[in-house]
């Protein structure tokens, strides 16, 4: 991209918005992965705990983050977040971003990336191998999913497909469809016939 340095080049080409995220350089590996060198710091904030603005930088902690693919290679970014220390209190803490829940090892863009494509008619292996995340990983967005766009009960679809998934752990859940449009019609946690028949029958 002309006229923009590394770090800008990499920020846009990889729609990280976070300003608190620096010094971005690229490296292609051997084996064909993108990996992307990052820091996450800001300046002085406030400690939770005392209230005061005592928060001195206390070292580093660096974390794998799983991000979209760039031109189908696997891309990860190794971002090193700042550790800070309360002079006051003694409480620490580490820098966090709105590119990754805390705690989590793959971006919201990936995660987001991933709900998309569960409103295709693909299947779950595909979808993980393409995102460089685990199958039970996509099962759990797909959980997560249907809570979020559970549909009104206003009537069963004249074509419905029913399958069970492994969603987390070793814990198989059902889950049904509108073989028409694909649409979610509902994600049970169990696969158990009494609870399924219970809750088509408390619906329709």
């Amino acid at each position: 991209m002309f006229g923009m340095s590394q770090d800008q080049s990499t920020r846009v080409l990889l729609q990280i918005k976070d300003e608190n995220i620096k010094n971005l350089n690229t490296k292609i590996l051997s084996d064909g992965v993108m990996r992307v060198m990052g820091e996450l710091t800001y300046n002085s904030i406030l400690c939770p705990r005392c209230g005061k603005v005592t928060m001195n930088h206390n070292g580093h902690k660096t974390v794998t983050v799983r991000l979209p693919r760039v031109s189908e290679r696997t891309t990860l970014l190794v971002l090193k977040k700042q550790r800070f220390r309360c002079q006051n209190c003694g409480k620490t803490l580490l820098a966090q971003t709105p590119l990754i829940r805390k705690q989590h090892q793959i971006s919201e863009n990936t995660l987001h990336a991933i709900d998309l494509a569960l409103t295709e008619d693909r299947t779950m292996s595909s979808i993980a191998t393409q995102y460089n995340v685990s199958t039970n990983t996509v099962c759990r967005r797909l959980t997560l999913l249907g809570k979020e766009l559970q549909p009104a009960y206003n009537g069963l679809p004249r074509q419905l497909c029913i399958d069970e998934f492994r969603s987390t752990g070793n814990q198989m859940s059902f889950i049904a469809i509108n073989a028409k449009t694909h649409d979610i019609v509902t994600i049970l946690s169990g696969r158990k016939n009494a609870d399924i028949k219970h809750f088509f029958r408390s619906h329709w």
